[in-house]
């Protein structure tokens, strides 16, 4: 038997297990507080895990990829493998666009993205190239990025042979109308024989006076101006319009000096005004002629096409530039009318109608000679093709701008000296006006000092560099030396405009000489806004300041 002593010193046997009633036996103020183990914190057991992972790597061999060189041209075709068509694979179609087409419209999001100023100039230039093309029409301006713009009326092949058939004879039938006092039906008899469209002293002293202003022309009177820095092949002009004016004033007065018959110009300006509109007629044609017959290499357009439109902006015969001789031609010509009428009108009963508007048109031909160079930013200069129409609308110009002073010279009209002052103030506006404006937008074009911002008029820099001027008039409407042209021809003819029907059936024909420059230039303004339109791209329509091209909320 064993007592207490020896049975807490007897050794306890390792299978017998230790029961519950010993601890719950105790008292629990003596009993043993127990602890639970304490595990293995997250962090830890991580880094553990990547060690192992670490450990496990480095006993791991790394495979070596040996690249040996084989040539191809041994390798015959049927030891090559063929590759197996999956019946899993897509068959994609061929793309019903061009490739170019859907880069161009994703570009159309933003085109001036990531692109140097050489790419932007490149395409630039592609789209203006693209504007004068007229091959293959149908009926749109095509762009290098896809982008269609309808074509103007009057501005294809068969617009053209409509317009050149249409001026000359509606300015016969004007000059005709003038002599018949407004009445041509019945058509006057002696006009139709065609013997009376004819009249060798005038086609005689219109080849003169263009061969003398040839002759002038090529005469180097003036420096060599280099062209804009946008062109796409460099030129150089001679704008010596004023020092042709000069030499044409001092062949007039040796003409008196020497007293030859001035009076036979007036004459057939006046008198003989039919022959003198067709010998025009027939001399642009043989200089379209000579132009067509020089040019025709140029380009791929059809031959009505370079006939009619031309096919060069910018032709030259030697150092002789046809446009600028052309332009010079037209404002000497309606110089030396008036001037002739004046002389005359101071020889015998004066006429203040007829002084005043004859100054006026003088004053404006010699604005636009003495300011000449100002063409260098004008639209007629730089993309204007010159063709049979164009040379036309030079030959003719003079004979047009002469038909209200016809009206004076044949009719005597009472002076109405407040209508004479509201004449005055209208021309005064509309010459500064287009004065005003051609000489600002010279100022930027050629990047003078003031390129960035003429005349402190606020401005907006397109994505390209070009800058749009969005002050001032401009932000009235796009074109104001257009509408001061337009005002100008209006003021000269209020004098001998009666809105009374039995003078509006006389004087119609005199209505012809501002509806000229209307539809010319309302023409040009949509031809112009439509370039711009390639050139300034969003910001010509987005970010100018208006939309309307000559008349505010109009047009």
């Amino acid at each position: 038997m064993l007592t207490r002593r020896s049975r807490k010193e007897a050794p306890t046997s390792p299978q017998s297990p230790k029961k519950k009633t010993d601890v719950l036996s105790k008292s629990p103020s003596k009993a043993k507080k127990t602890t639970p183990a304490r595990g293995k914190s997250k962090s830890v057991e991580r880094k553990a895990r990547t060690r192992s992972r670490s450990a496990s790597k480095k006993n791991t061999s790394i495979p070596r990829l040996i690249l040996e060189k084989v040539d191809v041209s041994d390798v015959k075709n049927s030891d090559r493998p063929k590759r197996k068509k999956s019946a899993e694979s897509p068959k994609f179609k061929k793309s019903p666009t061009p490739v170019t087409e859907v880069n161009d419209k994703r570009q159309s999001v933003s085109p001036y993205a990531n692109k140097s100023n050489e790419s932007l100039k490149s395409g630039r230039q592609s789209r203006l190239r693209s504007y004068n093309d007229d091959e293959d029409y149908n009926g749109k301006y095509k762009t290098s990025g896809g982008t269609q713009f309808p074509k103007i009326i009057f501005d294809g092949v068969l617009g053209n042979v409509v317009l050149t058939l249409f001026l000359p004879a509606i300015v016969i039938l004007a000059k005709i109308a003038l002599k018949a006092k407004g009445d041509l039906i019945p058509f006057p008899r002696g006009y139709l024989r065609l013997g009376n469209y004819y009249d060798e002293q005038a086609f005689l002293w219109t080849a003169v006076i263009v061969c003398i202003q040839i002759l002038i022309s090529f005469i180097p009177l003036s420096k060599k101006t280099e062209g804009l820095k946008d062109e796409f092949v460099p030129r150089f002009y001679r704008f010596t319009g004023f020092v042709n004016l000069i030499f044409g004033t001092l062949i007039v007065i040796g003409m008196i000096y020497f007293n030859c018959p001035l009076n036979v110009i007036l004459d057939i300006v006046s008198k003989k005004t039919v022959p003198h509109v067709v010998a025009s007629t027939l001399i642009a044609l043989v200089v379209s002629i000579i132009i067509y017959i020089k040019e025709q290499k140029v380009g791929s357009k059809s031959f009505l096409s370079k006939f009619l439109n031309g096919n060069s902006n910018n032709p030259t015969v030697g150092p002789l530039n046809v446009k600028l001789t052309l332009y010079r031609y037209s404002i000497l010509l309606t110089v030396l009318y008036n001037s002739l009428v004046i002389l005359e009108s101071l020889k015998n009963s004066i006429n203040i109608y007829l002084i005043v508007l004859s100054g006026m048109q003088i004053l404006y031909a010699i604005d636009k000679l003495l300011f000449e160079f100002n063409l260098l930013s004008s639209f007629y200069l730089q993309r204007e093709n010159v063709g049979l129409l164009s040379i036309l609308q030079q030959f003719l110009l003079p004979a047009i701008n002469f038909l209200p002073i016809q009206i004076l010279l044949s009719k005597n009209i009472p002076v109405n000296f407040i209508l004479l002052g509201i004449v005055s103030v209208v021309y005064l506006f509309g010459l500064i006006l287009q004065r005003y404006s051609d000489y600002i937008k010279y100022k930027y074009k050629t990047n003078t000092a003031q390129a960035r911002n003429p005349a402190g008029l606020k401005t907006v820099i397109t994505m390209n560099g070009k800058t749009i001027i969005v002050g001032g008039f401009w932000s009235l409407i796009r074109f104001p030396n257009y509408l001061g042209c337009i005002l100008v021809h209006l003021a000269i003819i209020l004098p001998v405009f009666d809105p009374t029907l039995s003078s509006l059936q006389m004087l119609w024909p005199v209505l012809l000489y501002p509806l000229y420059y209307i539809v010319t230039l309302v023409f040009r303004s949509i031809k112009v806004s439509e370039y711009c339109q390639l050139q300034y791209g969003y910001a010509w329509d987005h970010q100018y300041a208006t939309k309307w091209n000559l008349i505010p909320k109009i047009f």
